[in-house]
């Protein structure tokens, strides 16, 4: 591959890498803001009739929050074709990783090389070229040259962390918790909650 095509896709390896330690970030933020942000929405629930109590109630339910959040870290599974520069790696990384190579390994190395193994296969699936290459790099397995038919997908997976991030950006919680004006953050709650109630 010339300098040139390499150092290109060397710099969307590198801007998909910080772009998923910032989506991450973000992640981990607004699950702390939406703890404090759902403390503000029942007192406020507090002041309300019962029947919407027990309407929000519902909605407010460990089941429906846990799903809520299983939604937001849903990633999309589709078919992808691993590019002829990946697939020496791919079927490196499923030969030293397989479960029945470690048969008679410890329990902890066992499930070790068991996570990283699901791990490769899930990143083959989804097209997440860093991961393999991250994956290979743990069991230090080369990766030479890749040319750019990686790009489509990293482009692809750059577009929906930045995506991701901007709506993490456009929730309630996350408006609420950078205002500084009370009367916004009240604002904020209360169309939360009618929102909430009428979907």
């Amino acid at each position: 591959m010339k300098p040139l095509d390499k150092l290109k896709v060397n710099s969307f390896l590198k801007q998909l890498e910080n772009l998923e330690r910032e989506e991450d970030y973000h992640a981990n933020l607004y699950r702390q803001i939406n703890a404090i942000f759902m403390v503000e929405v029942e007192q406020k629930l507090l002041i309300l009739d019962q029947e919407t109590q027990d309407k929000y109630g519902e909605l407010l339910s460990e089941e429906n929050i846990a799903e809520t959040l299983k939604e937001e870290e849903y990633k999309e599974k589709t078919k992808e074709q691993i590019p002829p520069s990946l697939k020496k790696v791919y079927k490196k990384l499923l030969g030293k990783t397989h479960p029945d190579r470690f048969i008679d390994a410890s329990e902890g190395e066992r499930e070790e090389m068991e996570d990283i193994y699901k791990n490769v296969v899930e990143c083959a699936e989804t097209g997440d070229w860093l991961g393999l290459i991250k994956n290979a790099e743990k069991m230090n397995i080369e990766v030479k040259d890749l040319d750019e038919s990686v790009l489509p997908n990293i482009k692809k997976q750059i577009r929906k962390l930045k995506q991701s991030i901007n709506n993490y950006k456009a929730t309630y919680q996350w408006q609420w918790f950078h205002s500084d004006d009370e009367e916004k953050k009240e604002s904020l709650v209360e169309s939360y909650i009618n929102t909430t109630l009428h979907r």
